[in-house]
């Protein structure tokens, strides 16, 4: 069982690593959807049901943030009202102090995935995930701290690939 538990956060691993490597918040956030999701699954089934819960709420959130920014719409209260859900379902689910890691990575990620900017969305995530390594480590999710090492990983990436040939190109077209 704990094998085909894993093998879940191994397919979360795949999306998550997938996620960051697109210059689009709508592919983005597709990506980070079906990571979450599977995350939560796996959660659930590690008897972690504050990580399940949150996680299922983010999948709602990034549903809820791609239509807005397709839409061209300001996601002032969006962002305000998932911050509050994330405090509420934590509290309600709660973990111990493993808890206020939750509640800060998500509120972080929610600023981050509520921008229509990707190169500020990935720089606030990699702040967030940094904090849900910790948490991974603390409930023992195995391919969920593979899963983040990853991710930061591919976040870095991503910088250098998007984000600092941009600023190059900025410079570049500055003295043209």
């Amino acid at each position: 069982m704990n094998l085909f538990i894993q093998g879940i956060g191994i397919i979360g691993i795949i999306m998550g690593v997938l996620a960051y490597q697109c210059n689009e918040h709508k592919k983005i956030l597709c990506y980070r959807i079906m990571n979450e999701l599977c995350f939560a699954v796996q959660y659930a089934l590690l008897g972690a049901y504050a990580g399940c819960s949150i996680n299922l709420v983010v999948c709602i959130r990034n549903l809820l943030f791609q239509k807005a920014v397709e839409q061209n719409k300001n996601t002032s209260l969006l962002i305000l009202f998932f911050c509050v859900i994330f405090i509420l379902t934590t509290y309600l689910t709660w973990p111990g102090p493993s808890g206020f890691i939750i509640i800060a990575t998500k509120v972080i990620s929610t600023l981050a995935f509520g921008n229509k900017n990707p190169k500020q969305l990935r720089i606030l995530n990699l702040l967030s995930g940094v904090l849900w390594l910790l948490y991974n480590i603390t409930i023992r999710s195995y391919t969920g701290v593979f899963c983040e090492l990853l991710s930061i990983f591919s976040i870095v990436i991503a910088v250098i690939r998007f984000d600092r040939v941009s600023f190059h190109q900025k410079n570049i077209a500055k003295y043209e």
